[in-house]
């Protein structure tokens, strides 16, 4: 089952040396609350796992349409 159905309107801002991410995310509708904030701090994490500059992550939850 995928959780994630988009990410979009992706900004990135240069602060300093670092970067920080904005972006909006559609996630599957049967997904509860508790869910979307679970998969929502694991791509904040990842993004910065894999993207040393990177200091803060914002993902934005969206309802399904």
């Amino acid at each position: 089952e995928t959780k994630v159905k988009d990410c979009h309107h992706v900004i990135i801002r240069k602060t300093g040396v670092k970067f920080s991410v904005s972006l909006h995310c559609t996630f599957n509708e049967t997904l509860s609350v508790r869910e979307v904030q679970k998969v929502s701090e694991q791509i904040e994490s990842r993004i910065k796992e894999r993207i040393r500059e990177v200091e803060s992550v914002l993902v934005h939850a969206e309802p399904s349409a």
